[in-house]
């Protein structure tokens, strides 16, 4: 999983294919040390990677090698687009979506899920020589076929971009921001009653391009899908120790509680450097403690355990607020 939203450089793997190889493919490749990732094509996968980078390493890989392979016209798609537009996503897969404007028949590739269907003018763009779907008509296929934590997770990074948000430009990124989820609310009133249709306004309407990582977005979505409020994003908060800004904050009549995730990276490196890292997180969570805001914390694993962080959330919540909360059709 990514730990920040911002955009990433798509750099595409460099693959080799069998027929480059030469004769006894396998047992050459194995000897040079190249991971199969498809019939005919094989990569050099970097050492030291995390789990998530070899994955999306692979990921990438797969379009390049589907790119020098496949005779057949396709644009990809749907998350796969995603990662090609530098998109985070929460979970990377072995499927490679895309388009070709015509059906096709027969088994082919189990890991190729390919769509029929033609593409309007300017819903095609080329990435590292790649063709893809543009980034709204991206969105709009994410966010109806996507589980809908994994779609939020891709809205919150488009509006992000799209409406060019900053936290220390609030006013204005909330208009742009309403600006871009209006478009892609008319482009889903475009499809009419289509599948995916009734979960993917859900989504969008939800998005907020103010959460920075994917972890933010899940934390965010396990909250709203069962009915809590929507919490404010990216919160400024003024301390003895200076401006710190909360992931996000709830605010009632006479109760506040912050949200807090911490991703994957944050108390990574040596010994004496994490120590220092966790020290300093204490003194800004005492900080802005001080300033009157509770903070409800998770880290990666709580975001798998939906039931019970839920039920953690709910019970830091005023009864009356917890009362009213009813899962969200679409999300």
């Amino acid at each position: 999983m990514l730990d920040a939203m911002d955009a990433v450089e798509v750099m595409l793997p460099e693959v080799h294919l069998g027929r480059h190889i030469g004769k006894d493919v396998g047992r050459r490749a194995k000897l040079d040390g190249l991971t199969r990732i498809r019939p005919g094509a094989y990569v050099w996968v970097p050492t030291g990677l995390s789990g998530w980078e070899e994955k999306r390493f692979l990921a990438l890989a797969r379009c390049a090698a589907y790119g020098a392979q496949l005779r057949a016209e396709v644009t990809f798609s749907h998350q796969t687009a995603a990662l090609l537009h530098g998109l985070p996503l929460w979970s990377y897969g072995d499927k490679t979506y895309a388009y070709q404007p015509y059906g096709w028949s027969g088994d082919g590739d189990p890991t190729l899920v390919r769509r029929a269907g033609r593409l309007d003018d300017g819903e095609r763009e080329t990435i590292q020589g790649l063709p893809v779907t543009s980034l709204e008509r991206t969105a709009t296929d994410c966010v109806r076929s996507m589980h809908p934590r994994d779609a939020l997770v891709v809205a919150d990074a488009v509006l992000r971009r799209l409406a060019e948000v900053s936290r220390h430009d609030r006013d204005a990124s909330l208009n742009r921001m309403a600006d871009v989820r209006a478009q892609l609310m008319e482009r889903l009133a475009a499809l009419g009653p289509a599948r995916g249709v009734v979960q993917a306004r859900a989504v969008v309407a939800a998005a907020n391009g103010f959460a920075e990582s994917p972890g933010e977005t899940v934390q965010r979505w396990i909250a709203v899908s069962r009915g809590l409020p929507e919490p404010d994003l990216q919160v400024p908060v003024h301390t003895r120790l200076g401006l710190f800004y909360l992931d996000g904050a709830w605010h009632g009549d006479g109760w506040r509680l912050g949200l807090e995730h911490d991703g994957s990276v944050k108390y990574g490196g040596d010994g004496a450097e994490a120590a220092c890292v966790v020290e300093q997180e204490k003194e800004r969570e005492d900080a802005i403690r001080e300033e009157g805001y509770p903070l409800f914390r998770t880290v990666t694993k709580d975001l798998s355990r939906v039931r019970e962080t839920f039920a953690r959330m709910c019970a830091r919540l005023p009864a009356a607020v917890v009362e009213q909360a009813r899962p969200v059709p679409g999300m």
